[in-house]
C-alpha cells in the first residue's frame, strides 16, 4: 500500500474573471460536435473560446473550445471532446478557461451542494434507508482577505451590478451602486463571476484546478479597526464546480493593502477623528432557481434587494454621536481609505447619504469611554448610478486599472 503526500495549503490560489457572456445549450451537443445551439449570443465576440460548465461526473467534462463565430443562436466550434446536454452553462472564456486576475486571499471555503434525496419506502424490514439519489445541485463559495483596490472591484460588481468607470489618466476611479434597470426582466441583476481554486488536489499531477462559475455575490463585508489592514470576506452562490486545466498565475499590478489607520471618516458633512473601527455589510439574499430542465445545475441565481448595514466604535468625550442615535437624525456617512498620490493613488471609498443608528450604547469595558452602534444605510436618490432609482451607498476604487473590467 502507497500513501500520497499531502498538498501544501500555501500554494494554493484563487483566480477571477467576469462572465461578461453567458448563455445555456438548448439542445444537446453530440461527441464531435463542431456547432452549439445556445439560449442568447447577444454582444457576444464573434470568435473567441468559450467553456462548457457540465457537471456530469464531478465536473470531468468540463471543457473550453474555440469558435470561429456567431450566427443569430448557432455557434461554430471546433469539435467537442464529448457530448453535453441541453441546459448546460456556457461561458465565452479565455483558452483553458485561464482567470482575468489572481487575488491574495486568507481564506477558501468552496462548497459543491449537492442535495441528496432519500429512497425510504417501507419494503418490510427494519432499515429505513434503501437508496441515495443525487438531486439538484449548485456551488457556494466564501472567501476573506485583505482589501486590494485593484481587485475588490470585481466582488463589488458581482453584488451591486451598477458599474461606470472614469478618469482620463491613473488613478481611474471605478464607481459601483445598486442595479436598478426597471422593466426588464433581471433588470436588478449584476454579472457573474467564475472564480478558479487551484488547491493540487485535482488531476494526476495536481495540474487541474477547479472553477465555480455563474457566481454572483450575495453579502460583503468591509471592515476596519484603527492598528489593523482593511479587510474584505465575500459569500457567493453559482453553478456547480467543473474542473479546468491549471491556470498560471500572476502577481503584478497589484499594489499593497490598505492601513485602515489611512481612513478618513466625515459624519453629517463633517470630519470626524474619534472613529476606532468600523464595519459595512452589503447583503442580498440569494435563491438558487432550479427547474425540471434535464440537468442538475441551476436555471437561475436571484438575488434579492439590497440591505446596507454596518457597526462604528466611537472613542467618545461627549455625546455627540449617542444623540444622532436619540434625535434620530439620519447623517450621511463617509469613509475614505487612500494611500499614494498622483498616478499611484489607489483606494476605496464609501459613501452612504443617509444612515439610521440603531442600538446606540456608551460602552465602559475599557479604561476610556466608547460609544457603540449599529447602522442601517436609509435608501435615498444620492448613491444611484445610471440605472436611477433608489440607492443604499456608493461605493469608488481607484487605481491604475483604466477598463471597464468590473462588470
Amino acid at each position: 500500500m502507497s500513501a500520497a503526500p499531502a498538498q501544501a495549503t500555501n500554494l494554493s490560489y484563487l483566480g477571477v474573471s467576469l462572465d461578461k457572456y453567458r448563455a445555456f445549450l438548448t439542445a444537446s451537443a453530440n461527441q464531435s460536435a463542431t456547432s452549439l445551439s445556445v439560449s442568447d449570443t447577444t454582444n457576444w465576440p464573434n470568435s473567441g473560446n468559450l467553456t462548457i460548465y457540465d457537471p456530469t461526473s464531478g465536473g470531468t467534462t468540463v471543457e473550453t473550445v474555440a469558435y470561429t463565430s456567431v450566427s443569430g443562436t448557432t455557434v461554430t466550434c471546433a469539435a467537442t471532446a464529448a457530448a453535453h446536454s441541453a441546459g448546460n452553462l456556457v461561458v465565452v472564456t479565455a483558452a483553458n478557461a485561464a482567470p482575468t486576475a489572481y487575488i491574495p486571499v486568507k481564506t477558501f471555503e468552496p462548497v459543491d451542494n449537492l442535495t441528496i434525496l432519500e429512497d425510504m419506502g417501507y419494503r418490510g424490514s427494519e432499515v429505513g434507508l434503501f437508496g441515495a439519489i443525487p438531486g439538484v445541485i449548485h456551488s457556494e463559495y466564501s472567501t476573506s482577505g485583505d482589501v486590494y483596490p485593484e481587485s475588490i472591484g470585481y466582488f463589488l460588481g458581482a453584488l451591486l451590478g451598477d458599474y461606470a468607470v472614469t478618469g482620463g489618466s491613473a488613478p481611474y476611479s471605478h464607481t459601483f451602486n445598486i442595479k436598478n434597470n426597471i422593466g426588464v426582466y433581471g433588470g436588478g441583476q449584476p454579472e457573474s463571476l467564475t472564480i478558479a481554486d487551484f488547491s493540487g488536489l485535482t488531476g494526476a499531477s495536481s495540474n487541474k484546478a477547479r472553477a465555480y462559475p455563474g457566481s454572483v455575490v450575495s453579502e460583503l463585508t468591509i471592515t476596519w479597526s484603527s492598528e489593523a489592514l482593511l479587510t474584505w470576506s465575500a459569500k457567493l452562490t453559482g453553478w456547480p464546480s467543473g474542473v479546468i486545466p491549471k491556470p498560471t498565475s500572476s502577481w503584478s499590478g497589484i499594489s499593497p493593502p490598505l492601513p485602515a489607520w489611512r481612513g478618513v471618516t466625515s459624519i453629517g458633512g463633517s470630519p470626524v477623528l474619534y472613529v476606532q473601527s468600523g464595519e459595512l455589510q452589503l447583503k442580498r439574499d440569494v435563491k438558487v432557481l432550479n427547474t425540471v430542465d434535464g440537468v442538475q445545475g441551476p436555471y437561475a441565481v436571484w438575488l434579492g434587494p439590497l440591505a446596507a448595514t454596518g457597526k462604528l466604535t466611537f472613542i467618545a468625550a461627549d455625546e455627540t454621536e449617542f444623540l444622532r442615535y436619540l434625535n434620530a437624525t439620519n447623517p450621511a456617512l463617509t469613509v475614505n481609505f487612500e494611500a499614494g498620490s498622483g498616478a499611484s493613488l489607489v483606494g476605496i471609498d464609501i459613501a452612504m447619504q443617509s444612515v439610521s443608528y440603531r442600538g446606540a450604547k456608551v460602552g465602559r469595558g475599557q479604561d476610556y469611554t466608547t460609544v457603540e452602534t449599529d447602522f442601517s444605510a436609509i435608501g435615498n436618490t444620492t448613491n444611484v448610478g445610471a440605472s436611477g432609482g433608489f440607492g443604499a451607498c456608493t461605493i469608488v476604487t481607484k487605481s491604475a486599472i483604466s477598463s471597464s473590467t468590473f462588470q
